[in-house]
């Protein structure tokens, strides 16, 4: 089901998000945990928060849609990226 949920949610996202937009998936591990992850790429993006799928199975598990999940993830994205502009921080 894990699996099936992320693939879903890949595709949701995608749907949503630009053509020139990238989901970038990567393995975080720490203190002896694996965590699957991901990112939201665009050009001239400031900054992307890093999502990890395993937040949102539970929700996946309760029957909210890929779909409904892929909105909150993209809005959390773009509120993130315009709050970095705003800020007008540079690195």
């Amino acid at each position: 089901m894990y699996e099936q949920m992320k693939e879903e949610l890949l595709q949701a996202m995608r749907n949503i998000l630009a053509d020139n937009s990238k989901i970038i998936t990567f393995t975080v591990y720490t203190k002896r945990q694996r965590f699957d992850a991901f990112i939201i790429s665009q050009p001239d993006s400031f900054a992307s928060p890093i999502f990890y799928f395993g937040d949102y199975f539970n929700s996946y598990m309760k029957n909210i849609s890929p779909e409904d999940l892929a909105k909150e993830i993209v809005g959390i994205y773009y509120l993130s990226d315009n709050i970095g502009s705003l800020l007008n921080l540079a690195f």
